[in-house]
């Protein structure tokens, strides 16, 4: 492909307000940009004054849909002028790219224009204009305004980026600075002399250690999951086992002591049949959902359970009574880095969780969804597919 098909093929925005209060040039404006070699490649907008071409001109931009360039009589009979359209015009979209069409000549033009203060970005063109300068000015000004568009845009992304980045280092910094407080805290207390005095309990801020540990260990995991599927690094480890025992493994190993000292009632349903899956990323989706379900539920029941659709997938699904997620978060809850607004004492983790759980997920060839509502509980649902691999179910029973 040559330098110049590629440029053809660029995505620029085609929009274009003629203001004229000529028909025929507007008719003119119509057969120079709208047929030939052009044809269909501008959305042309033909306005017979300044006031209905402002008008244009704010619906366009209120859609989201703004004029690239502006062709612009000067002397138009009755109401607003040239200048006095192209003026306004520059106060809403400075971006805009304008040619003012006009029989004056260009040093009183620039006067004018500065007075006006449109000495940028403003081009006269001189009548009578032939067809060949409309076609060369369409093309290279809907060029410029879409380089410009994209750089503007560039750097919005490179600023929200360094943001985000500066706002993640400050988030882990605080997490990660909670749990190892709690670790040194409860070291200095286990060496001082009161700890040898029977009435010390020392299981206790032992506990207090395995606890702040497992949390650094598990933010940590977090990182290095997320930091692997950035750089596409990571790959499925695809095995067939036992789904029902490998969930007693689960609950038996890390489930059942989130569950201790919490007014919860548990329950874990799993088909004893055998599933193709990684036993790891499956192990890090359950866990995620499980605890995050149990941190933001003080009474009622977490439960998981697992199905097989009419499709022959595998379905599985966590459910809680909890206080439920706001609506205007529900799109947001699987983003990188974002936690639904709780106390600062409730917020903790990276945030990376949900995403990765996603991407987990997807990597299986599966979706994930999630349903809730504030008060009465939320329900994360996501699927596995089998593989081309027919597989019967055997016996289901509460595993946990």
């Amino acid at each position: 492909m040559t330098a110049s098909s590629k440029e053809s093929q660029r995505s620029f925005n085609s929009r274009v307000l003629v203001i004229d209060d000529c028909p025929s040039i507007r008719d003119d404006y119509a057969r120079v940009l709208g047929t030939g070699a052009t044809k269909g490649r501008y959305d042309l907008v033909l306005c017979e004054s300044g006031e209905i071409g402002i008008e244009a001109f704010k619906n366009a931009d209120d859609k989201g849909k703004p004029f690239a360039i502006v062709f612009c009589d000067m002397k138009m009979a009755g109401g607003m002028n040239g200048l006095e359209t192209c003026a306004k015009i520059r106060k809403w979209y400075p971006a805009t790219e304008m040619v003012l069409v006009t029989a004056y000549s260009n040093s009183k033009l620039d006067d004018v224009a500065r007075e006006n203060g449109l000495s940028e970005k403003l081009i006269f063109l001189k009548k009578p204009f032939y067809p060949d300068e409309i076609r060369q000015l369409a093309a290279k000004l809907t060029q410029s305004w879409q380089i410009e568009y994209d750089l503007r845009n560039a750097l919005k992304n490179a600023d929200n980026a360094r943001k985000s980045k500066l706002d993640f280092y400050s988030m882990v910094t605080h997490d990660f600075r909670t749990p190892l407080s709690v670790i040194i805290g409860s070291a200095q207390t286990l060496r001082e002399p009161a700890s040898e005095s029977k009435n010390f309990d020392k299981e206790k801020f032992i506990g207090f250690i395995e606890y702040a540990a497992n949390r650094l260990n598990s933010m940590v995991s977090e990182l290095l999951a997320f930091s692997q599927l950035e750089t596409r690094s990571v790959s499925l480890n695809m095995e067939k086992f036992n789904l029902g025992e490998y969930f007693e493994t689960i609950y038996r190993e890390e489930l059942e002591a989130l569950f201790i000292g919490r007014n919860l009632k548990s329950s874990f349903y799993f088909p004893y049949t055998e599933i193709i899956a990684d036993k790891e990323k499956l192990r890090h989706i359950v866990v995620n959902l499980v605890s995050n379900a149990i941190k933001f539920t003080t009474e009622g029941f977490v439960e998981m359970r697992c199905s097989k659709s009419e499709a022959g997938e595998f379905v599985f699904t966590a459910s809680d009574t909890g206080r439920g997620i706001p609506e205007d978060c529900l799109g947001k809850v699987f983003d990188e880095f974002y936690q639904v607004d709780r106390k600062k004492d409730e917020r903790e983790g990276t945030g990376l969780g949900l995403a990765i759980v996603k991407k987990f997920v997807e990597l299986h060839g599966g979706r994930i969804s999630v349903n809730s509502e504030e008060g009465v509980g939320s329900t994360f649902s996501f699927n596995f597919p089998v593989n081309g691999t027919k597989l019967e179910y055997k016996t289901e029973r509460n595993v946990c």
